[in-house]
C-alpha cells in the first residue's frame, strides 16, 4: 500500500490508514489458521475479517 501511490505519482497515504489494514489482514491469517488447528468457525470469522479488511485497504488506496 505504500509503494502503489510513489508508482503512479500519487499522494502519500498516511499510517492511521494503511497501519490498521496490516494490523487486520495479519489478524485474519492469524485466525485462520487458528480455525486449521481448532474449530471451523474461525476460519469463518477469518475470512469474513480478511474480506473486510481488504475492502479497507483498497478504500484507502
Amino acid at each position: 500500500m505504500t509503494t502503489y501511490p510513489h508508482w503512479m505519482n500519487g499522494t502519500e497515504i498516511p499510517w492511521f490508514r494503511y497501519v490498521p489494514a496490516w494490523a487486520g489482514l495479519t489478524g485474519g491469517m492469524t485466525l485462520f489458521y487458528l480455525g486449521l488447528l481448532t474449530q471451523t468457525v474461525w476460519i469463518t470469522l477469518s475470512l469474513v475479517l480478511f474480506l473486510a479488511v481488504w475492502a479497507w485497504a483498497l478504500a484507502a488506496l
